[in-house]
């Protein structure tokens, strides 16, 4: 068992040639349901083991890139993946992961391979920089919440919480709030110092963004603002309970579709930072559109994609899950 709690979590049961089972913790779940970006590496993580047994002769073993489409939530049943061979060349893979729960597909997820040391092709430094620029930012001073710039956000965990998915990473925000509020800007580290960031577990990065509608909600809970102000009343770090027993979901957030490309592949042994920008392009007719940009410590790019979040008003939520006998509350964490 490592030390990182979220890789600990990507565990699979092989059930066949392509058929393997899963079980997840509710420690990976909002409320009732799996976190889409969690489900997203859970899919990667099953091509990439299914890889290393299938397509050991070929080598294509490092993701690339994904699309995964959300057809409904990952409830607590048990999972099924299978996977489907695509196509398998000489330089890449495609493989299709089906996740479904008692015979029902709820997520698909294309995950493109490579055989990443074989890999080489034209290569130009483009100089593509964010813009606007991120905040400057010491992470040394990260290390004890003194950084001038950026305040620490740690959720702790609770076992009662509905947002336990949080309490494994300490985010930073910066204390200013964003330039505008389409932006979200979030430095990410694993709360357990030890652990690092690996590529599979970049889509969980990926949905980790606040979500921005609640920047253009006056007085939500859980706009960017509204988060730096509760981690500024923060004890060693840790958001106080009350603040978070007064805070309100407005939004329940369903992701719909998260497509990542891989463009720097990380270390093995992973890394300890990752910088996260995500932009709202679109917020109409109840759907988030989001472009997700993932740098590394020296701002070099990771990861480029685009998410596409269902906006469903909670009270809205509450009465259709009361209505369908599943008696969900509105969401706090």
């Amino acid at each position: 068992m490592s030390d990182n709690i979220v890789l600990n979590a990507l565990s699979i049961e092989r059930k066949g040639s392509n058929a393997y089972t899963a079980r997840i913790g509710q420690d990976q779940r909002f409320g009732e349901f799996l976190h889409g970006g969690f489900t997203a590496s859970l899919l990667v993580y099953t091509a990439l083991e299914h890889a290393k047994s299938t397509l050991e002769r070929t080598k294509e073993q490092h993701i690339i890139s994904c699309q995964i489409q959300y057809l409904k939530p990952v409830n607590k049943s048990e999972i099924q993946l299978q996977v489907e061979h695509v196509r398998v060349g000489k330089a890449n893979a495609t493989l299709r992961v089906v996740l479904s729960q008692k015979g029902s597909p709820s997520v698909t997820g294309d995950v493109n391979l490579i055989d990443a040391a074989a890999n080489r092709g034209v290569t130009v430094n483009t100089g593509f920089t964010l813009n606007p620029p991120p905040t400057p930012s010491d992470l040394k001073k990260f290390e004890t919440n003194d950084d001038p710039n950026w305040i620490l956000y740690h959720l702790p965990y609770n076992k009662t919480s509905q947002g336990q998915p949080l309490s494994h990473w300490n985010l930073f925000f910066t204390r200013a709030g964003p330039v505008n509020p389409r932006l979200h800007d979030m430095w990410c580290m694993l709360h357990n110092s030890k652990a690092r960031i690996t590529n599979v577990m970049l889509p969980v990065l990926a949905d980790a963004y606040l979500r921005q509608a609640d920047n253009f909600t006056p007085n939500s809970d859980f706009s960017y603002a509204a988060c730096v102000a509760r981690a500024e009343r923060a004890i060693d770090g840790d958001v106080r309970q009350d603040d978070l027993d007064k805070a309100v979901m407005r939004y329940w957030t369903a992701t719909q579709s998260l497509s990542l490309e891989i463009v720097r592949q990380l270390p093995e042994e992973g890394v300890q930072w990752v910088l996260l920008r995500a932009e709202a392009k679109a917020i109409r007719d109840g759907r988030l559109v989001v472009e997700v940009t993932l740098l590394d410590e020296e701002m070099r790019l990771l990861a480029y994609g685009k998410a596409v979040d269902l906006l469903i008003p909670a009270q809205r939520w509450v009465q259709e899950s009361l209505r369908d006998g599943r008696g969900a509350k509105i969401m706090k964490i």
